[in-house]
């Protein structure tokens, strides 16, 4: 089953608990992988060690707190599951959009349409309307708002870092699927089914 690391103390780079997946390399990088993490070998360890707690959960000739023990590491494994899931998936959509939007054809979208949308603010606010909604009442709180929205944006745009912008949203997901699994498993677990 689980074994204790040894090197634990000696290395942030191995992992706490070692399973049958000893040999991998951290500085490996395929599709498949970010940071030396293969989802998919993660996810085949983490259900094999389910799997095995489901069986001693069922099992009958243990006493009845062993069993609960075990019902309550298999919940605790549906929660790392779903955070990998979800861990997993953000990641990947944060990667999607951000290859989206370095190809050539969106930047050129971009740049000609910004063009023309600033063109069109332009000539409303030159228009007749577009001066009498900027002296209005209405118009005034309306340019005040926009106006604070962004600079507000400008301002935590500076002081955002995007890597760990990136990071936080990642282990928030993940958190959030971990959470959301494992309840999950609980509410199935109380409703008897399997």
């Amino acid at each position: 089953m689980l074994t204790i690391n040894p090197n634990l103390s000696t290395t942030n780079e191995n992992y706490a608990f070692r399973g049958n997946w000893q040999g991998i390399s951290w500085q490996d990088k395929d599709s498949q992988s970010y940071d030396g993490f293969d989802y998919n070998e993660e996810k085949s360890f983490w259900n094999e060690q389910k799997q095995v707690f489901d069986t001693l959960t069922n099992e009958n000739n243990l006493p009845k707190p062993v069993r609960k023990t075990m019902k309550i590491f298999s919940v605790l494994i549906s929660g790392v599951l779903g955070a990998m899931a979800m861990g997993w998936a953000s990641r990947r959509s944060i990667d999607a959009v951000r290859k989206f939007n370095k190809m050539d054809k969106v930047k050129n979208f971009k740049s000609n349409n910004m063009e023309k949308i600033k063109k069109l603010v332009e000539k409303f606010e030159k228009s007749n309307f577009g001066k009498q909604l900027k002296t209005s009442t209405f118009g005034k709180k309306a340019t005040e708002i926009y106006s604070n929205a962004v600079k507000s944006y400008k301002n935590l745009k500076s002081k955002i870092n995007p890597e760990k912008a990136e990071k936080y949203a990642v282990r928030t997901f993940g958190l959030s699927g971990g959470v959301t699994s494992g309840y999950a498993a609980m509410d199935q677990d109380k409703n008897g089914e399997q």
